[in-house]
């Protein structure tokens, strides 16, 4: 049927009705003369005609209906106003089930209707296109406006930092600032090694602290400066205080815990770490103002916590070398202080390397910390005096070639 309709289009319903309606139309004059007495001839010829006419109406209005509900799903502009969609299929629906037909003015005014309603729908499709591109447009000023609402507040949570922190920190505090020079090569190598499994132990049975000890000159601040070198290179090194009695402004307990904050912060600038020291002294300006067990709790501690899990699968290290040489009298203070804080830290992957002579001041509240691991440099062991005997080796050799003297005058063969 369907390739007969093809190749004689002549023959479809659409086009019979019309020519019949042509006929009828044509013939209306024959019709005057038809009688309709006594059996109503005329009149259902007539009736005839206008049936005919009433079903070529309704096949086209039906036809009309079912396109233009097509047409209008098909708009991919409107994808999103379902509810208009909604609206129109109901239209439709119930335009093809209408059951008033019988008139044919009624039918007419059916394409009359879809003419009027095609209208309003493409003024509305037009709107809907304006209003995505303003709500475009709104959408997209909006992301920008949070984007510069978010870095002003960043700029003022960072100057506020600025204002509090960096007038109560010491300057010069660190390992390279102080001079302080790593081991050599192949010395103190069973030391570092064993630091450096502690650091790496993220364990339930791993300390958080660790306090190294050892008489003056036994290598501490070497020791200190090679992890923290170390540290630095892969990136766990968060922060560090190198104290020198010959450096006064580093011997100052008050700046510990705020050069350390600081440290903390532009480690990764604006991250948790700032928010946490920002609230913390948004909540007591004088925090900052002196060493004291809350300092130590708001600004270290907690912020260590914090800083610990933003990443629990790498070690965050903080080093505080020769607290021995804190100020003489901070010093039994500052240390009841920092041995308070032995049990504070829970995150594993937390280390702080603390480095110190024996003193009373820091020998009495520390020994009773059962959560330290305390390595103590001796000496007099073999190990200590084999690098001893390999670093005074090493200088002489580069004392002899620097100034080219001759090994057997100077020093001597033995």
């Amino acid at each position: 049927m369907s390739h007969w309709t093809i190749d004689h289009p002549e023959t479809t319903l659409d086009r019979v009705l019309d020519d019949i309606c042509i006929g009828i139309n044509n013939g209306q004059d024959l019709l005057e003369l038809i009688p309709d007495s006594p059996f109503p001839a005329c009149s259902l010829l007539k009736a005839l005609g206008y049936l005919v006419k009433l079903g070529t109406t309704v096949s086209r209005v039906k036809s009309e209906v079912q396109k233009f509900a097509k047409d209008v799903i098909q708009w991919k502009s409107l994808a999103k106003m379902r509810a208009l969609i909604d609206e129109i299929c109901k239209w439709a629906t119930a335009r093809l089930n209408d059951g008033r037909w019988s008139s044919i003015v009624h039918g007419l005014s059916i394409n009359q209707e879809i003419e009027e309603f095609k209208s309003w729908i493409e003024s509305a499709r037009a709107l809907f296109l304006d209003l995505t591109v303003i709500n475009l447009a709104q959408d997209q000023l909006q992301n920008i406006n949070d984007k510069l609402d978010t870095q002003m507040q960043a700029e003022v949570r960072c100057q506020f930092l600025a204002n509090m922190l960096n007038t109560h920190t010491a300057t010069n505090a660190t390992y390279n600032k102080q001079g302080k020079q790593p081991c050599d090569a192949n010395t103190r190598t069973a030391i570092l090694a064993d630091i450096d499994m502690w650091i790496h132990n993220f364990s339930g049975d791993s300390q958080n602290f660790l306090w190294l000890t050892g008489n003056p000159g036994s290598g501490k601040s070497a020791i200190t400066a090679s992890v923290a070198s170390k540290c630095k290179d892969d990136k766990t090194l968060w922060a560090q205080f190198f104290i020198n009695r010959n450096n006064a402004n580093t011997t100052d307990p008050k700046s510990y815990f705020p050069l350390i904050a600081r440290q903390l912060i532009d480690h990764i600038p604006d991250s948790d770490v700032a928010f946490a020291i920002h609230g913390a002294l948004q909540n007591k300006h004088t925090l900052v103002d002196n060493i004291s067990i809350e300092q130590a709790s708001k600004l270290f501690v907690d912020v260590i916590q914090v800083t610990s899990k933003l990443n629990l699968a790498k070690a965050v290290v903080v080093i505080i070398d020769g607290l021995d040489e804190t100020s003489r009298s901070r010093l039994r203070f500052t240390a009841r202080i920092f041995s308070k804080l032995f049990t504070k830290l829970c995150c594993h992957n937390a280390k702080v390397l603390i480095s110190s002579c024996t003193e009373d001041e820091i020998q009495k509240p520390f020994s009773n910390a059962f959560d330290v691991k305390h390595i103590h440099l001796d000496t007099s062991t073999q190990a200590s005096i084999q690098d001893v005997s390999y670093f005074l080796t090493k200088r002489i050799g580069e004392i002899v070639k620097n100034h080219d003297l001759n090994w057997e005058e100077w020093p001597g063969i033995e």
